[in-house]
């Protein structure tokens, strides 16, 4: 056999055995159980508000466009809807309040009950004076603040308008500087009000009474920062009750976020500890994101491709989807 007839099927039976790998690593979430339907998420993060009394951040976007791609990607989401304030405020993305509810009022009209809600904020958020909590959106006016941001009732109220039964609430907010600054309630956000909600889980950033923060040592906020790195496949680690089986559920992400930021809160001597509720035992099971890696993943699929062992000229082929000697071959 020629060399350029064996360099031709070599790279064809590569080719072969590395679209087989793909797909032995790539698990599909709605084919596992309890977790089919479509997949929905609202990505919010803002820095730079429109009103130049009120405190601008620095991550919050960057949080949002990396949960959207991670949740697209490791997720498996087929609608991720990303509202950032680098967007033009013409664009229906840009996120001012009338965007935001417009946004979640337009998939209520599409969602079905047997589909998935992801709903993320990053930016600032305060509570009034009765405890209701309020997301500070980006044409939030300092001396109108709670009447022109968007409360989380209200965001609340659209999740069980939609009658679904798997919905997660994720905020990132309640900045340290922007309460002390503002005088506001510090409380911050009250998470404990809406573990009655009719959402499957929520995930806040910290507990009533202490705050978040943007961590020094990434691009994320702290919170964030562990919402990723969990979706990603850290959180499927048995150092954080996970069961390394390449999916990552509501509870694992829990587990995992509240160990992270509160190793990283007694490292940095700061008061955040996340606070998260998860409604009933299913809701715990559900699957957020798959990852490269776990059981029957990549490192299967590379272990098997490598089970054989090479020729005396030290080269390799692929054939029945595994690397197999080049015996008869001479270059």
């Amino acid at each position: 056999m020629n060399q350029r007839k064996v360099i031709g099927i070599f790279w064809l039976l590569l080719a072969t055995v590395s679209l087989h790998c793909e797909d032995a690593k790539r698990l599909s979430i709605v084919e596992t159980e309890g977790n089919s339907g479509k997949r929905w998420a609202i990505c919010i993060g803002i820095d730079d508000y429109e009103d130049s009394s009120i405190l601008d951040l620095h991550k919050a976007g960057n949080d949002a466009r990396t949960m959207g791609a991670v949740l697209k990607d490791n997720g498996q989401f087929d609608y991720v809807y990303v509202m950032t304030d680098d967007l033009s405020p013409r664009d229906e993305n840009y996120p001012k309040r009338r965007n935001i509810m417009g946004r979640l009022d337009f998939i209520k009209e599409f969602i079905r009950p047997d589909d998935m809600m992801v709903f993320f904020f990053s930016g600032h958020g305060v509570s009034d004076a009765q405890g209701a909590g309020f997301l500070v959106a980006v044409d939030a006016v300092d001396e109108e603040l709670f009447e022109t941001s968007v409360s989380v009732n209200e965001v609340v109220a659209a999740l069980g308008e939609t009658g679904i039964t798997k919905s997660l609430l994720m905020i990132d907010a309640c900045r340290e500087y922007f309460q002390e600054n503002k005088g506001l309630n510090q409380d911050g956000l009250y998470a404990e009000k809406y573990e009655r909600a009719e959402v499957a889980a929520t995930f806040f950033a910290t507990k009533q009474g202490w705050y978040s923060y943007e961590d020094s040592e990434s691009e994320y906020g702290v919170f964030s920062r562990y919402l990723i790195g969990g979706l990603q496949g850290s959180a499927d680690s048995p150092e954080y009750e996970g069961n390394e089986d390449g999916i990552v559920t509501f509870s694992e992400l829990a587990d995992y976020v509240e160990a992270g930021v509160s190793e990283w809160a007694i490292e940095h001597s700061k008061k955040q500890k996340p606070y998260t509720e998860i409604r009933g035992e299913k809701s715990g099971d559900l699957a957020l994101s798959a990852y490269v890696g776990g059981a029957g993943g990549e490192s299967a699929c590379r272990d098997g491709a490598r089970s054989g062992s090479s020729d005396s000229h030290g080269r390799w082929s692929v054939a029945g989807g595994a690397l197999a000697q080049i015996r008869s071959a001479t270059f």
